[in-house]
């Protein structure tokens, strides 16, 4: 059974991140860029956070559970927050006092993915001591 290398999966979503995160602040503050920074980007930037907090939660497991996580958990949820934010009008904020709705939705969305984690971590590692 093929494994995947929790340093390697987590080095990539760090250098995702951190790329994202250096084309957004020089290279979408003015241009041609300008107009996708507020709808696309930042839930992207966000949505990564989201993913290397979990990958680093899960890190710390075994490679069972980090396995067991990418697969059940990662594999349905990462897809599905995707078209969740993308279904999202950007003009209405879905909290009080917010005006950017898919903004809102990618942090909801990775606070959900974070618990779930968590979770799914604590269950998997008790199951496989005993």
């Amino acid at each position: 059974m093929p494994t995947v290398n929790r340093n390697l999966f987590l080095v990539g979503n760090v250098f995702v991140l951190v790329a994202l995160y250096i084309f957004t602040e020089y290279y979408c503050t003015e241009g041609c860029f300008v107009f996708y920074e507020k709808p696309y980007l930042d839930p992207l930037l966000v949505g990564f956070s989201g993913l290397v907090a979990s990958s680093v939660t899960v890190y710390f497991f075994s490679d069972e559970v980090f396995v067991s996580w990418l697969r059940k958990v990662a594999s349905w949820f990462l897809p599905l927050t995707f078209i969740l934010v993308a279904s999202i009008d950007e003009s209405e904020g879905l909290f009080p006092m917010t005006s950017d709705g898919r903004n809102d939705m990618a942090i909801l969305m990775m606070a959900i993915l974070f618990v779930i984690t968590l979770a799914h971590a604590l269950v998997m590692r008790r199951r496989l001591k005993g």
